[in-house]
């Protein structure tokens, strides 16, 4: 016979709610302010990811399941030029945050250090989203130069614009997974003496 997992009191519930919610939304106009990568200025920088983990860490399935659309639809309608940009960045914050949730309740109650737990976890955002965002900007993006950015064809698209630039583009995510996870672990070193870690 099988015991069923206690329910959360009503009152964490709502706050665990409520924060991944406004964190989600958060991440909206903090997608506004954007620094270029010096090596390729068509790539920015931006500090949404840190918010968008910290909600997926209180609540991961509300952060998938509503906090990353309510972040799509944002970025979309403050000036995104296509549908498909958009969700591409969704894409790759998801891909760096979602395997940290799990790795961190993996190996969280264990007896390992915090700085250690940093670096496992900051590697694995690392990895997870260059390797992702790989397959994806292989797949995607030429449809979208295809689509919005005037290439001739998807062929030429990938052969002249993603795969000569595809090394900078990983070096841009490697750094963004490593400011994300570095700057998001504190907060939620934080807020999960609290309580609040899902």
């Amino acid at each position: 016979m099988s015991i069923p997992a206690p329910r959360p009191p009503p009152k964490y519930f709502k706050l665990n709610t409520i924060l991944t919610i406004v964190l989600s939304a958060l991440a909206i106009p903090i997608h506004i302010g954007k620094i270029d990568f010096p090596l390729a200025p068509f790539l920015k920088f931006d500090f949404c990811g840190i918010p968008l983990a910290v909600a997926g860490f209180i609540n991961l399935s509300l952060s998938i399941s509503l906090g990353l659309p309510i972040f799509y639809l944002g970025i979309l309608v403050i000036g995104a030029t296509n549908p498909l940009s958009p969700l591409m960045k969704v894409l790759a914050e998801a891909s760096t945050y979602i395997p940290m949730v799990y790795l961190y309740r993996r190996l969280h109650s264990r007896k390992i250090s915090y700085k250690t737990l940093l670096l496992i976890l900051t590697a694995v955002a690392m990895v997870s989203r260059c390797v992702i965002m790989t397959i994806l900007n292989i797949i995607i993006t030429p449809l979208i130069a295809t689509l919005f950015w005037g290439a001739p064809s998807y062929e030429v698209a990938l052969t002249k614009i993603i795969i000569p630039t595809l090394h900078l583009i990983n070096i841009f995510n490697a750094i963004t997974a490593l400011y994300v996870a570095i700057l998001s672990m504190p907060i939620i070193r934080i807020i999960s003496k609290e309580g609040l870690i899902d």
